[in-house]
């Protein structure tokens, strides 16, 4: 991703108003590069991720009247189809609300009804979606094959800067969850200032490994797509599978992996820390954690901020010599965020 030249004290305004805009001009620059890979599953290129996702979001439009400032539920596998979805959403104007499989029920429909859902998206011959959604009145799509067959894919899509990206339940402070709205403007502001941060270049592999529901998701899905990046998208679980973690990033060259300190110990308790790009947040990072990070790779970040300023609102690299305080401090304001203390 590129930014406008600055001068002193300019702002930093980015050259798109949405990710969907970032992603479009990366598929066309490396139109035949993978995109995106699911172990054990055929990739997509960026070409072919673009196009699936224009032809869902015109069947979308003009079968289920899906539109600007509409929120679609998003209760699919870690498969392919997944971010055809995501992108499909955006290009009809409409926000994407994740529901992950693994939630309690109760939790699952409180998240419809309060979202106001104009549509679900599931697998086909879902039992597990009849299950938890059968008895409420929210219109329901099965993603079939055919869906992406029609030659005839959106041209054009009305969204802005100010329109909604996506719907994030948090547990909220009494338990209750609560929804946080995040436009395409933040989203696109964070990823170009984690861009300036930490830069990913073409041809780096990105791999994925935290639920759709979980804000950080949203950095490990489209942060590599708007980069001319490839995305590897492990599947539900992957976190805790050390073991198949280390084989995957050995398979696909990965680069750059974003996980939680639990699931980093799970690499150290194994024996087993794969020399990558580093990014270590979603929970306190222990001191001993972290020196054990730094240990085994030279490009370890902590991350941190709350989901209501857009995923992470600083990234500073951790060394030695500022571990040496016996703490494990937290900086590095991304673009256009500033920390008070």
């Amino acid at each position: 991703m590129r930014l406008r030249q600055m001068g002193n004290g300019e702002r930093a305004e980015p050259e798109a108003a949405t990710s969907l805009e970032l992603f479009r001009r990366e598929a066309e620059r490396v139109a035949e590069k993978v995109a995106l890979i699911v172990p054990g599953q055929d990739g997509l290129t960026y070409r072919e991720l673009d196009e699936r996702s224009g032809r869902l979001a015109a069947m979308l439009q003009k079968k289920r009247g899906i539109e600007r400032g509409d929120r679609v539920g998003i209760y699919l596998k870690r498969n392919e189809r997944l971010l055809v979805a995501l992108f499909a959403v955006w290009k009809c104007g409409a926000a994407y609300v994740p529901l992950d499989r693994d939630f309690p029920k109760e939790r699952l429909r409180f998240m419809v009804e309060d979202a106001a859902l104009a549509l679900l998206i599931h697998e086909e011959n879902d039992d597990e979606m009849e299950q938890v959604f059968g008895e409420q009145s929210v219109a329901k799509i099965a993603l079939n094959s055919y869906l992406f067959r029609d030659n005839q894919a959106i041209e054009a899509w009305n969204v802005g800067a100010a329109d909604a990206a996506y719907i994030i339940y948090t547990s909220g402070s009494t338990g209750t969850p609560k929804g946080v709205l995040i436009t395409h403007g933040n989203l696109v502001n964070f990823l170009n200032g984690m861009s300036r941060a930490l830069g990913l270049e073409e041809g780096e592999v990105f791999l994925a490994v935290t639920t759709i529901s979980f804000d950080i998701s949203v950095l490990e899905l489209f942060w590599p797509l708007v980069s001319g990046a490839s995305l590897v998208l492990a599947p539900s679980g992957a976190g805790r599978d050390g073991e198949a973690l280390e084989k995957w990033i050995g398979e696909y060259g990965v680069t750059t992996m974003q996980a939680t300190p639990t699931t980093w110990r799970v690499f150290l308790e194994n024996g087993q820390c794969p020399a990558v790009r580093v990014l270590c947040g979603g929970e306190a990072l222990p001191y001993d954690l972290a020196r054990d990070l730094c240990h085994y790779s030279e490009d370890v970040w902590n991350l941190y901020g709350p989901t209501e300023t857009t995923i992470w609102s600083g990234a500073l690299k951790l060394n030695f010599e500022n571990l040496a305080s016996g703490s494990v401090p937290v900086g590095g304001v991304i673009l256009n965020t500033q920390f008070e203390v």
